[in-house]
């Protein structure tokens, strides 16, 4: 997967290949499976976190129709001193 990542490395690819890992692992529960299924048809892509009961996804704009999620913006300007 690393190397498939490699050869196409942006967010959508990360996220498929993220998700494909939990599913082959079997490591996703099914509420976390239904969750992925919403935030798929929402957003760019979605996966589950590796710990914890926890799933991600990564959008251009924070809706959802899931209730009490945590929204976090990621930080665009590089390495910078603060």
């Amino acid at each position: 997967m690393l190397n498939q990542l490699l050869r196409d490395p942006v967010p959508e690819t990360f996220l498929k290949l993220s998700k494909k890992f939990a599913v082959n692992t079997k490591l996703m529960s099914p509420e976390i499976s239904e969750i992925i299924t919403i935030l798929e048809e929402e957003t760019m892509g979605a996966s589950m976190a590796m710990l914890g009961n926890t799933a991600f996804a990564i959008s251009k704009t924070p809706e959802t129709s899931i209730e009490d999620v945590i929204v976090s913006r990621i930080d665009e300007q590089g390495c910078r001193y603060i």
